[in-house]
């Protein structure tokens, strides 16, 4: 079977549904990408939060006494 035995409007189709495919799959793996960074972000964010919350309560409890 050749391609001339398509109509030309079904391969054009064909070609849409593909690239739109594409583009999905381009999507999302920028979004599970994105997701990693960000998980990665927010362990660096509560630890350092949890750090600076440390630090606070030190200097509080080192002016009490």
């Amino acid at each position: 079977m050749t391609l001339t035995n398509y109509p030309m409007e079904f391969l054009c189709k064909k070609v849409e549904l593909t690239m739109h495919l594409y583009k999905t799959l381009i999507l999302l793996k920028t979004i599970i990408k994105l997701n990693k960074e960000m998980k990665n972000f927010m362990k660096f964010f509560l630890n350092f939060e949890s750090q600076l919350c440390a630090n606070v309560m030190r200097l509080f409890f080192y002016k009490e006494n």
